[in-house]
């Protein structure tokens, strides 16, 4: 169960924020959710908590179906010493490096 998370920085004029939700092992898992704003412009801070929690709620259930995956935040995002026709076909938390028909 993930319990462990850190939310960026941000302003109050932000509409939205990355969080990071961090497992045992210490892989990550990176979200963007909405900042909710009261009338006056200012962080409704009962509600963005509200929002937080139902992400963390969210996350933990997608891990247990396997439907997300957590990734080494040192593990390189840059390709190394390929070759120039390499794309990068990533998606939320996979990253596939396909070279010609050959993928990595």
């Amino acid at each position: 169960m993930i319990t462990t998370y850190t939310v960026a920085d941000y302003l109050e004029t932000d509409r939205q924020v990355e969080i990071t939700f961090t497992n045992d092992e210490g892989f990550i898992h990176k979200r963007m959710v909405n900042i909710p704003h009261l009338p006056d412009g200012s962080i409704d801070s009962t509600y963005f908590q509200e929002i937080i929690e139902g992400q963390l709620r969210g996350v933990n259930n997608k891990l247990v179906v396997g439907a997300i995956t957590f990734v080494d935040p040192n593990a390189p995002t840059e390709p190394v010493g390929i070759g120039n026709n390499l794309i990068n076909y990533g998606s939320c938390s996979k990253t596939y490096w396909c070279w010609d028909i050959f993928c990595l």
